[in-house]
């Protein structure tokens, strides 16, 4: 047995089914892979969104099967032609070729399930299209899909391929070996430890490098969930799109004008750990330089004709003594 089946021994099938109103049915079916085959253990699971199922997608490999609206089947060898179109590079189809039946549907369908599967770290291995029916046994038709990805993926070449699948799957075996590999470690010290002459010394610097190691991953943690809270952050709503606010900054820069930063929403204060990051959410701050300060009037002037900010003020000016140009901040209050 591979040893990559061996570790993913439990997939769960998403089955989406499409409805012509443009949402789609959701049921999750359970299998498990054991010498050579794939059991369904479980009745289909149904949901009303994918949020509902968000630790069973994150936690284990998901196939995706898509059926239903949009989807479209065809014998393959009747439809050469549209094979050859369905299944060209950058055709705009999700495909699956199966038992002489091809089946696809457009990509452009699948674009809200897609950022859905995003929004709740859901590990997909694959996604499937499939000829579901009202009648269609869930269990038997996820088992045989799940057989069709260990036996065809479930290697690892398919883990070292630079691919979103092979990266989920590295993700999840690294979930599976964390406590093994740990436990060995431990035992590892533990034998050492009785069979070797200055045990505590040793135990207390290997204790000592394993709490470092905490902190180092505590630390690592720590940065991750202020680099997300920033983005979050940064994605407030403002007032106007924010290429909105640069096209028109851009469009009337006056002669003599040069723009060096447009920063949305700047920062307050320099980030500082353990502190929380501080945004002007409402603010826009334009900095460039001017060969006069007329210029720069003229500049604020055109900028608050345009109506997107409340008010327009110059922050701050002053002359660079080599260049002779006017270097400026002007603020934009949304």
């Amino acid at each position: 047995m591979s040893i990559v089946r061996k570790i993913l021994s439990r997939i769960d099938v998403l089955v989406v089914t499409f409805t012509d109103g443009g949402s789609y049915n959701l049921r999750l079916v359970k299998c498990r892979y054991g010498r050579g085959e794939v059991t369904a253990e479980e009745e289909a699971q149904q949901a009303a969104d994918v949020g509902e199922l968000r630790k069973e997608l994150a936690s284990t490999p998901v196939l995706v099967l898509i059926g239903g609206y949009g989807v479209i089947t065809k014998q393959a060898d009747a439809a050469a032609d549209i094979v050859a179109k369905v299944t060209a590079g950058q055709s705009g189809f999700r495909w699956t070729l199966a038992a002489n039946e091809l089946s696809f549907v457009r990509e452009e369908q699948l674009r809200t399930l897609e950022h859905a599967l995003d929004e709740t770290k859901a590990k997909v291995v694959a996604v499937q299209c499939a000829p579901l029916h009202r009648d269609t046994d869930l269990r038997q038709i996820a088992g045989e899909y799940a057989a069709w990805w260990y036996r065809e993926s479930a290697n690892v070449r398919a883990v070292l391929r630079p691919s979103a699948a092979g990266s989920a799957m590295a993700q999840l075996m690294a979930q599976r070996l964390r406590l093994p590999v740990l436990a060995m470690v431990l035992l590892a010290l533990m034998i050492n430890a009785t069979s070797s002459s200055g045990v505590r010394a040793r135990y207390g610097a290997a204790n000592v490098e394993l709490q470092a190691l905490h902190r180092a991953i505590g630390q690592t943690d720590d940065a991750t969930r202020r680099q997300q809270e920033l983005i979050r952050e940064y994605r407030r709503a403002l007032p106007h799109k924010i290429s909105l606010i640069c096209d028109r900054a851009a469009m009337v820069l006056p002669d003599g004008v040069m723009l060096t930063s447009l920063a949305v929403q700047p920062l307050l204060r320099s980030i500082e750990t353990n502190r929380k990051a501080m945004f002007a959410y409402d603010r826009i701050e334009i900095t460039g330089h001017a060969s006069t300060s007329a210029a720069v009037s003229d500049y604020i002037t055109e900028l608050a004709a345009l109506g997107m900010a409340a008010q327009v003020q110059l922050a701050s000016m002053e002359r660079d003594r080599d260049s002779g140009l006017f270097n400026f901040k002007i603020t934009l209050e949304l």
